[in-house]
């Protein structure tokens, strides 16, 4: 006879001993006290002691059958011929198949050796006597593969059999909460009286679950096993490519002459030691064709230092070249960087990133319009500075920023429509309708950028603005006059932000010349997670980027795809294009500034272009 739980059993054997010890301890000879009447009594004692001692044996062994009848009860023994994980009666199997990236290691792999398991299980299964089987795909986001339970078990096995691998991280608590949803309705329905098991085949190697969450509960069942194989012991080293970043995500008119860098990361797992170095190369595909590549067009070496577990490098390519590798003049080009080595696991040695090749970019500035020619630069106004540093060259229609003026009391969402940007170059004329559909337009992965109203007096917009964005920064309703009558410096604060990041190695000589008289700044302990572009002197962040509406729009609508980086992207400059202001809109730093904050804002605030195996795209 075999026993579900030998431990178990084992243990109760032990308690047997008890009633043992308990006797014993009982039969101590205690010192007699004589006296009169004794005589009597040990002439009775004499008669009755075979009885006596019959009686106590026996209450002895009851009391030791006792012991071992419920240790044997509770190590559940299981008839001859009986499964000693299924059972003897009618059961549920809820097979649980890891077949995530990290199941993909090894030769055999694991997932190799998780279906040869499965397929054992299912063939121990009797469907006369009701067994039935569930299969449950655990890579994320985990999947039902045969649900709900079935007893046809010749098709569970065909579907067992043929199950591939994702590149995606497992999900066992999602596993495991739709196994649970599946029992509770299979007891609400009146079917639950069936031994359910839940067998999960993995090594339960990282990323598999978070141990700080925790995993759902499977429910109350009167008959409910979880098994699981052991978990594996060696330890695997590998190295796996965590990013690929263009730095200029989009490139902008014929890109003939233009190159940018893209940057990739990589880490190492298991056992580090030493210095390593790895090779990496990228190459460029079609959007509309993933499955075809190109030669490699660009190669570098990530340097991992001794103990390090992360490492990056730049690589440049050439926008025209890559251009005609594809074979396409407009459209999104994939770059995939594959590593040069392969190690434990070839699925995560290769990652993509997306660089948009477009014509243009539209971008409304809201001010009231300018009709005709330029004026000369003594009757510059916010919007003629503003579209000066968008399209330096005048060329407007044709020009790679093309500016559109939006009057402040127009601003609407149809007004909005087709654009990928807008500056609020004069906000105290937009109403709160028109704030509502800037925030919509934010939402719905537009760049947003707010300036103050040039000249003197109030500005009467703060309010309405950082409440239709969400946003606790504390703004004057005057501005502040700031560094006397040379005006404060302007300064790099100490963190970096991604907008402009590409004109970084210049920042120090383009802001020394630049002179703010007048300002209008955000205190740092509000900067929140925003990230600041630049400061005064003071430590008072000057300009800043931040994101809105993490959790979607006024609407409720989501604003996150992908990743789940929230959609829409707000950049705040304290200072008005008006020289009384700053000397910001002559100074060689306008032009780089406006450009990358547009060019790189729009790329930030679209979202949706980072995406990792096993989560769901929204379009």
């Amino acid at each position: 006879m075999t026993f579900a739980h030998p431990i178990l059993l084992a243990i109760g054997l032990g308690c047997v001993a008890l009633p043992i010890v308990i006797h014993i301890l009982m039969r101590r000879r205690r010192r007699p006290v004589r006296w009169a009447a004794m005589r009597f009594l040990i002439e009775a004692y004499k008669r009755q002691r075979q009885r006596v001692r019959l009686e106590q044996l026996l209450l002895l062994a009851a009391r030791c059958l006792i012991v071992l009848l419920a240790a044997m009860a509770i190590a559940r023994p299981m008839v001859p011929g009986a499964d000693p994980l299924l059972g003897s009666r009618a059961t549920t199997l809820h097979l649980v198949i890891d077949n995530s990236l990290t199941a993909g290691q090894g030769s055999p792999g694991a997932l190799e050796r998780h279906r040869e398991r499965a397929l054992e299980l299912i063939e121990r299964l009797d469907p006369a006597r009701g067994d039935r089987v569930a299969v449950h795909a655990l890579a994320g986001p985990s999947s039902a593969v045969v649900a709900p339970a079935t007893s046809t078990l010749a098709t569970a096995a065909q579907r067992v059999a043929v199950l591939e691998g994702a590149d995606s991280r497992g999900d066992l608590a999602g596993a495991l909460t739709r196994i649970a949803g599946e029992i509770a309705q299979e007891r609400a329905g009146g079917s639950g009286d069936d031994r359910v098991v839940v067998a999960v085949l993995s090594e339960f190697r990282a990323g598999l679950g978070s141990l700080e969450r925790g995993l759902p509960s499977l429910g109350e069942a009167r008959d409910l096993v979880l098994a699981a194989t052991v978990p594996a012991a060696d330890v695997v080293d590998n190295v796996a490519i965590t990013g690929v970043e263009p730095l200029r995500p989009i490139v902008l008119g014929q890109g003939d002459v233009s190159t940018t860098q893209v940057r990739v990361r990589a880490a190492r797992f298991g056992a580090v030691g030493g210095a390593a170095r790895v090779d990496v190369e990228l190459v460029v595909r079609r959007a509309s064709q993933v499955a075809r590549a190109t030669p490699a067009l660009a190669s570098g070496t990530l340097v991992f230092e001794a103990g390090e577990r992360e490492a990056s490098v730049a690589l440049g390519i050439d926008i025209a070249a890559a251009a005609a590798l594809v074979g396409e003049v407009r459209g999104p080009i994939v770059v995939e960087a594959r590593l040069g080595r392969g190690d434990a696991l070839a699925r995560d040695d290769v990652r993509r990133g997306v660089i948009d090749r477009r014509e243009s970019l539209e971008v409304g500035v809201v001010a009231p319009p300018r009709f005709g020619p330029r004026p000369g630069v003594a009757d510059y106004r916010a919007f003629d500075w503003v579209e000066a540093a968008l399209d330096p060259e005048g060329r407007r229609e044709g020009g790679e920023i093309r500016v559109e003026a939006i009057p402040p009391g127009g601003v609407d969402a149809s007004g909005l429509a087709g654009l990928q940007a807008v500056v609020v170059a004069e906000p105290q004329g937009v109403g709160d309708e028109g704030w509502r559909a800037l925030r919509r337009f934010a939402d719905l992965g537009g760049l947003v950028v707010l300036m103050p109203q040039p000249g003197e007096g109030a500005q009467v917009w703060t309010d309405a603005a950082m409440g239709a964005f969400g946003l606790d920064w504390t703004l004057a309703r005057e501005a502040e006059v700031v560094g006397g009558d040379a005006g404060a410096a302007v300064v790099r604060p100490e963190s970096v932000s991604g907008l402009l990041a590409l004109v970084e190695g210049e920042m120090g000589d383009l802001l020394r010349p630049v002179g703010v008289r007048r300002a209008m700044p955000v205190a740092a302990d509000e900067l929140g997670t925003g990230e600041a572009l630049l400061a005064l002197e003071d430590g008072r962040v000057l300009a800043l980027a931040t994101r809105v509406g993490g959790a979607g729009g006024e609407d409720g609508e989501s604003g996150e795809r992908g990743s789940g980086v929230s959609r829409g992207l707000v950049v705040y400059v304290g200072v008005a294009m008006d020289l009384a202001w700053s000397d910001l809109p002559t100074k060689p730093l306008m032009i780089p500034l406006l450009q990358e904050v547009v060019r790189q804002g729009v790329a930030s605030a679209r979202g949706g272009w980072r995406i990792e195996a096993g989560e769901v795209a929204v379009a």
